[in-house]
């Protein structure tokens, strides 16, 4: 099932042409119920997407390490494509990255991940705000429960070997490495826009205008958009 905020069948400049230009052009059928977008397939982030992403939530984490050219030629940005262990390395290199800047900078930590508690519990908390609130910016959507329960455990298990810093690190390294973040994922709602076609949700539109003019994760404004149902 394609999904969509419009579009029409059939195709423009379509026709036999004679004399002047356009004459018998067969113009796209834009009735009511004709909406046919195509298919949406899972797309992973184009290499530029992917890091525009990170820089923008997190701020200038150096990736050189892991990304020395501005271009690659691996399989980023392809419809489906299979990922190769040369490419689950740059995901676990970068994530690790990441994870160390969130764990040693506290400038950084306390941007993306603020939390003034002493008590282990109300530090617990803080990491479940996070991943409500900054983790949905990650994924570019609403977190559930199953994957709250997820980031959790991943926290838990570094706080108890280093405390909240070392929590946080192993949450968002499990977030980059998550495919709701490396895909972007369009499922559509239940409501149809045609026979084979259904309307986009509101942080799904926003991460297409997102990525399609300017390469990157919705910023706040399109976040605050798709959560008001804009």
């Amino acid at each position: 099932v394609g999904t969509g905020s419009g579009g029409c069948t059939g195709a423009a400049g379509v026709g036999t042409v004679t004399g002047t230009a356009g004459t018998n052009v067969v113009p796209p059928d834009c009735a009511a119920g004709a909406i046919d977008p195509g298919e949406a397939p899972l797309r992973r982030l184009t290499q530029e997407q992917y890091t525009n992403s990170v820089r923008d939530l997190f701020g200038n984490v150096n990736l050189s390490a892991v990304f020395p050219n501005a271009q690659s030629a691996s399989q980023f940005g392809l419809a489906q494509a299979d990922v190769d262990n040369v490419d689950l390395d740059k995901y676990q290199r970068s994530a690790e990255l990441v994870g160390a800047a969130i764990a040693t900078d506290q400038t950084l930590r306390n941007r993306v991940a603020p939390c003034t508690a002493t008590a282990a519990a109300d530090q617990r908390t803080c990491a479940k705000t996070f991943s409500q609130a900054f983790g949905g910016r990650i994924y570019r959507a609403p977190i559930d429960a199953a994957d709250l329960d997820r980031h959790l455990a991943l926290y838990d298990a570094g706080a108890a070997n280093g405390g909240y810093p070392h929590g946080m690190e192993l949450l968002v390294r499990g977030m980059l490495q998550s495919p709701r973040f490396l895909y972007r994922v369009e499922l559509g709602t239940t409501t149809a826009v045609g026979a084979n076609a259904v309307k986009l949700s509101g942080y799904e539109l926003a991460a297409r205008l997102s990525y399609g003019f300017w390469s990157t994760t919705p910023d706040d404004a399109l976040t605050t958009g798709a959560a008001a149902g804009k």
